[in-house]
């Protein structure tokens, strides 16, 4: 796994800070969330009539901490890393051959949460980065790329302080990490629709 660049990990620090000194700030109490899911990637990163290159799916692992700021709304901060490797295919004279670099990808996002006191479903809303690493990402520029975060899911009590949570979320960007003397440049920006599906069993760390 390639160190993750340090203004991420400042941005990182910063969302989790923020969400803990919320749940200081309200008195509500605050969950801590092990996250485990998937990842697929809906858009390719190039296409063109000679090559094609896309992210591959992705078991995902990370965190969430969260605040309830009333019965309705609450705020969190998430953190998910994958292994994502990077195929590129490569088409000459109507052949087709491919490889595969190994990659890694990174999520990490301060969301909004909505969720009717009546209802186990809820709705997300925020912003956040996604950041690229690893062999097939060594030669680029910035890997890291602001990104909104929507999302659904469902939460269902399993026990007296803690509950079952699946969330569909999407993080929607549109700039890509840039190869610098290569041409024609890889990448252009294109639209890039990140979707992951996580299961979560959040643990109430104080009264909620």
């Amino acid at each position: 796994m390639a160190p993750v660049p340090r203004s991420l990990r400042r941005v990182v620090l910063a969302l989790l800070a923020a969400c803990a000194g919320a749940g200081t700030a309200h008195a509500q109490g605050v969950e801590f969330t092990p996250v485990f899911g998937s990842y697929y990637p809906f858009s390719k990163l190039r296409t063109t009539s000679d090559n094609r290159d896309w992210q591959l799916a992705s078991a995902l692992f990370g965190g969430r901490i969260g605040v309830k700021v009333n019965p309705v709304v609450s705020v969190d901060a998430e953190v998910l890393w994958g292994s994502s490797d990077l195929r590129s295919e490569t088409i000459i004279l109507g052949v087709a051959s491919s490889t595969i670099d190994n990659g890694n990808i990174l999520f990490a996002s301060a969301r909004a949460m909505f969720k009717p006191k009546t209802s186990a479903l809820f709705g997300l809303v925020g912003g956040g980065v996604v950041s690229r690493g690893g062999d097939a990402w060594s030669g680029a520029g910035s890997k890291t790329s602001l990104a909104g975060v929507v999302g659904l899911g469902l939460r269902a009590p399993v026990a007296r302080r803690t509950a079952l949570m699946v969330t569909a979320q999407a993080y929607l960007y549109n700039k890509l990490p840039k190869f610098p003397g290569t041409s024609p440049v890889r990448y252009d920006n294109r639209f890039q629709q990140d979707f992951m599906v996580t299961v979560g069993l959040p643990i109430r760390l104080g009264a909620m």
